[in-house]
């Protein structure tokens, strides 16, 4: 497995990916930080801004444990105009609560929401921990 500041580079890389794939493809789109909600993408903030901030996103210890944090964005997903609502949850290792956690994912799945896990270098636990939380729609880098 990676360092953390190489993990902090893989994520910040796969933010940047998505941002500006959804900004040439005009697709509304939210990007945060799992831990703080912290918006770094979307909901009036200039393509550049939000370049800026993604660029800039630094590293922290102490694991992810965003079932803390995912009910909150659901619940913004769910009141965006959108037919289609699509939550990507790019992480660098396996929260410390799968069980939460996988019952958030079913809970937004069932409220019509997609939500997909993608998991950045991570190590073979880890990739057992995603699969168990998204099921199919994990993938690992």
């Amino acid at each position: 497995s990676m360092q953390r500041g190489e993990k902090a580079k893989a994520a910040r890389r796969a933010a940047m990916t998505v941002h500006l794939a959804c900004v040439q493809e005009k697709v509304p789109h939210l990007i945060c930080t799992s831990r703080s909600l912290e918006m770094l993408a979307g909901k009036g903030l200039t393509p550049e801004k939000s370049n800026a901030l993604i660029a800039g996103l630094a590293p922290v210890s102490g694991g992810d444990n965003y079932y803390k944090t995912l009910p909150q964005l659901v619940e913004v997903v769910l009141k965006r105009p959108e037919q289609v609502r699509v939550l990507l949850v790019l992480t660098d290792g396996q929260p410390g609560d799968l069980d939460s956690i996988k019952k958030q994912v079913e809970k937004a799945r069932s409220c019509g929401v997609i939500v997909v896990g993608i998991g950045l270098e991570l190590n073979e636990g880890e990739k057992t921990g995603m699969k168990y939380i998204f099921g199919e729609a994990a993938d690992q880098t």
